[in-house]
């Protein structure tokens, strides 16, 4: 009698073990009514948090359309780093990433992107507090200063960029608004971002100077894209939606509605 109900008891826990795995462990796409999205809170204007608690932004409103579009239940989820992000998408335990996320020729190389907003970036640019180092002209002068710190978004291809620079320390913060706190208090000498992100956040925080810094062709970026494990077979099905979004206003719109620049850059 005891063994059995001691056999019992362990079938119930083996069946429960594995239920559990199955259903948070289970692929993504396996659930045919739910669209699972993977974005990256603090980066303004793509993926923030707001005072209620609810996840907003130009990506959010881009990802609803999306699942709109494919009778699907939208489901947000907060990485909180893009190596995370990065990782859970090859995991396939989401369906795609929405970050602000720049196509680069390397991550081409390693995942589908669909082009859904943005242009070309020939530069980044290094945001200081009030004013630029003296006789600071290029990011090689910054060899002049003592252990010279830069924050920089993790995984990103300007923690990438920084990496050829061996002068420079790099200090990993996932969001925009710490940089800014840790160049305002001095924490980090300069942050590093590219030129969109630049130019909104000075528009709030005028004390912030930049520098531009041209780029080499191979970390030139070809505006932004939405980031699938390759082969998916959402990648196709979701470029058609982007481009029928782009034929009839709706991303203009929203755009306009983030202040997100469209116009020409550098």
């Amino acid at each position: 009698m005891f063994k059995n109900i001691k056999y019992i008891f362990i079938s119930v826990v083996v069946a429960a073990f594995f239920a559990v795995n199955y259903f948070v462990f289970k692929p993504a796409e396996n659930n045919n009514d739910v669209l699972v999205v993977g974005m990256m809170s603090g980066w303004a204007p793509f993926m923030t948090v707001n005072q209620n608690g609810e996840f907003e932004g130009f990506d959010v409103d881009v990802a609803q359309k999306i699942a709109d579009k494919l009778g699907k239940q939208l489901v947000i989820k907060d990485f909180g780093s893009l190596s995370t992000l990065l990782v859970a998408m090859q995991q396939n335990k989401i369906d795609f990433v929405m970050s602000g996320l720049d196509i680069t020729t390397s991550r081409l190389a390693i995942m589908d992107m669909v082009p859904y907003t943005g242009q070309a970036v020939r530069s980044f640019y290094l945001l200081f507090w009030n004013q630029l180092p003296a006789s600071v002209s290029s990011i090689q002068d910054l060899q002049q200063i003592v252990d010279p710190v830069v924050c920089v978004e993790p995984g990103s291809a300007q923690a990438k960029y920084l990496d050829q620079f061996k002068f420079i320390q790099s200090k990993s913060l996932s969001k925009i608004e710490d940089m800014i706190l840790d160049v305002k208090y001095g924490k980090s000498l300069a942050m590093i971002v590219e030129p969109r992100v630049a130019e909104r956040f000075i528009r709030s925080n005028p004390d912030l100077k930049k520098l531009e810094l041209p780029l080499p062709a191979d970390f030139q970026t070809f505006g932004m894209g939405i980031g699938f494990a390759k082969n998916s077979a959402l990648t196709k099905k979701v470029a058609t939606l982007i481009q029928n979004l782009r034929s009839d206003g709706t991303l203009a719109t929203l755009e306009r509605k983030w202040e997100l620049e469209i116009g020409e850059k550098k």
